[in-house]
C-alpha cells in the first residue's frame, strides 16, 4: 500500500500505461487543470464525435499531470470520450486511449474496454470491466490499510 501524493498524479498506475489522474478521473478531465476548446467534429467506430482539445492551465500543471496537450472525442449522444490523444511536456505524441463496448448499467452510460497504446515505448495495456455493479454498497472496512494490504476485513 503507498499513499499518492498530488505530485504523482502523472505516474503510471501499477505498470499499466495509464496514469493516477487517468484511473482517477475515469477518461474525464479536470476544469481546474485543463484550459478547453472544441476544435472540430470527426466520427470513431461509426459515432460522431466532437474533437475537444485540453490544454494544461500553467506549467506546473503540465509537469504534475505529463500532458502537454490531450485531444478527446467526445460523443455527444452519451457525453463520452470514445478516443482520447495525449502529449508528452515536449508536445511528444505519447498515447492513445480507445474506450470501446460502451454500454449502459443501471442506467449510467459505462465503458467496459479500454485500449491504451504508448506511442513512447510501444506498450499496451487492455482493462475489461465484466460485471459492473452500481447498485450494490462498498463496506468501509474494505478500504481499510489492513484489507487493502492483506485482503483481511473487519477488526
Amino acid at each position: 500500500m503507498r499513499r499518492i501524493s498530488s505530485s504523482d498524479r502523472g505516474d503510471y498506475f501499477l505498470g499499466t500505461d495509464l496514469s493516477y489522474e487517468d484511473m482517477k478521473k475515469e477518461g474525464k478531465f479536470s476544469l481546474e487543470d485543463y484550459t478547453h476548446k472544441t476544435i472540430g467534429e470527426e466520427e470513431v467506430d461509426g459515432h460522431p464525435c466532437y474533437i475537444v482539445e485540453g490544454t494544461p492551465v500553467d506549467e506546473a500543471t503540465m509537469k504534475e499531470l505529463g500532458y502537454g496537450k490531450v485531444q478527446s472525442w467526445i460523443d455527444p449522444e452519451i457525453w463520452m470520450s470514445r478516443k482520447s490523444e495525449f502529449w508528452d511536456v515536449r508536445m511528444n505524441p505519447l498515447k492513445t486511449l480507445r474506450t470501446t463496448d460502451i454500454r449502459q448499467v443501471d442506467g449510467i452510460w459505462t465503458a467496459h474496454r479500454l485500449e491504451v497504446k504508448n506511442h513512447k515505448t510501444n506498450h499496451s495495456t487492455i482493462f475489461t470491466f465484466t460485471e459492473v455493479d452500481y447498485a450494490s454498497e462498498v463496506d468501509d472496512d474494505v478500504f481499510t490499510e489492513r484489507a487493502l494490504v492483506r485482503g483481511v476485513r473487519g477488526n
